[in-house]
């Protein structure tokens, strides 16, 4: 995980991914956008996709709600699953979302990225950037850099997986 240096910068660079992959899902055709993945992959189609970013916009609104406002210590990353166990609760959320259409998954997608974006705005450069400022981060990590993970890099991460489908033959 990248340390999250100033507000401005963790802000700036989730618009950047957030614009960067919607940029490759906008160049997909409608039939490509449907089509499942010509790769082995857990994310079978863009569907699957948009439904595991959603989730960890889902997983990061808890953890800051349990342990920023609430003030307690959240399950990171969710009740009954350990960092170790972080390919089983990935599956988890795939086998979750079977049944979720495309636009629902477009729509939720949006709709949870606009609000961890402005929870991100609601906080301090002081809060957001050092360590230790709420103790469900520990000493090592900033707020931040869980919000960098959930957003910047599960984006980059995405639009890759992304235009791998599209250039896949």
């Amino acid at each position: 995980m990248s340390r999250v240096t100033s507000k401005a910068q963790l802000l700036n660079s989730a618009k950047s991914s957030w614009d960067g992959l919607w940029r490759v899902i906008n160049s997909m055709s409608d039939d490509m956008q449907r089509a499942e993945f010509k790769f082995d992959d857990r994310d079978k189609n863009l569907r699957d996709v948009l439904c595991h970013l959603h989730e960890w916009h889902n997983f990061i609104k808890t953890w800051h709600r349990v342990g920023c406002v609430e003030g307690g210590v959240p399950h990171v990353p969710a009740p009954g699953y350990t960092w170790k166990t972080i390919n089983t609760l990935n599956l988890d959320i795939w086998a979750a979302h079977q049944e979720t259409s495309l636009y629902n998954a477009k729509e939720s997608v949006k709709a949870s990225h606009k609000t961890v974006m402005w929870i991100i705005d609601s906080h301090s450069e002081r809060e957001l950037c050092a360590p230790g400022v709420y103790k469900w981060t520990g000493d090592k990590w900033s707020l931040g850099d869980f919000f960098r993970s959930s957003t910047v890099t599960n984006y980059q991460d995405a639009a890759k997986k992304l235009r791998k489908a599209i250039y896949a033959k």
